[in-house]
């Protein structure tokens, strides 16, 4: 429940914050949870399209398909705003990476890291799926740069070095939840965590899911959950 977790104190923090300025709860929980869910998938996803192709339409297109998805319909209809927020953030940090891949300078690693923390402060399951994402890139891109011999090890090694800094930042910034839960008991698992049924639903779905762009509980999961089990042939 993200209600209940360290992870979420920024949004908490300014929660507080709109409170003491009057602004109704109506209103600040749609600031701080709907708003940017909508608006960070929308510009996330035109911000990776330009990155890659360079192009205001395929930007576009990029941005209507990860919009429109099923897997972000999913967690925007089933009021999980949290979820897809950080859902939404994925694009920007892998984004401005390959920027920062791009152009020498410590500015877009510092807003990637930036971008990560604010990722996990909505999520923490999504922000190391990226972080993942941007390790086997990284892994991906030194082994094309071996070719080139010293000049390619260069390149490798910078690389390396802005994935690290903008990670370090991410680790820096939530140190106020990484620091208690190393000095204190740890971090608990839920045992579902290590068993082989468990994977497919934290996953959303079959790796062929993922290929084919299709949620397999888009569109009756949602439906059924909004209605009441009672209606669930209704909704079919």
């Amino acid at each position: 429940d993200v209600c209940s977790s360290d992870l979420a104190i920024p949004q908490f923090l300014l929660w507080g914050l709109l409170a003491t300025l009057h602004v109704p709860f109506a209103w600040s929980e749609r600031l701080i949870w709907f708003f940017p869910c909508v608006l960070l998938a929308v510009f996330s996803s035109y911000y990776m399209g330009k990155t890659v192709f360079n192009d205001r339409k395929a930007a576009c297109i990029t941005a209507a398909a990860f919009v429109l998805s099923t897997y972000f319909l999913r967690l925007s209809t089933q009021g999980l705003e949290n979820l897809g927020a950080s859902f939404a953030l994925a694009p920007l940090v892998l984004a401005l990476l390959l920027r920062a891949k791009r152009t020498r300078g410590y500015r877009y690693p510092v807003l990637a890291g930036l971008a990560l923390w604010l990722q996990g402060s909505y999520d923490l399951r999504f922000c190391y799926l990226t972080v993942l994402i941007a390790i086997v890139g990284w892994i991906l891109l030194a082994l094309g740069s071996v070719r080139r011999r010293r000049e390619g090890l260069r390149d490798a090694l910078r690389r390396g070095g802005y994935l690290v800094i903008s990670i370090g930042i991410f680790v820096g910034a939530s140190a106020f939840w990484i620091l208690p839960n190393i000095l204190g008991p740890g971090f608990q698992f839920p045992r579902n965590y290590g068993q082989v049924w468990w994977v497919p639903i934290l996953s959303f779905g079959k790796l062929i899911n993922a290929f084919t762009m299709h949620e397999p509980g888009w569109p009756l999961l949602t439906f059924t959950k909004l209605a009441g089990p009672g209606d669930r042939k209704s909704v079919v």
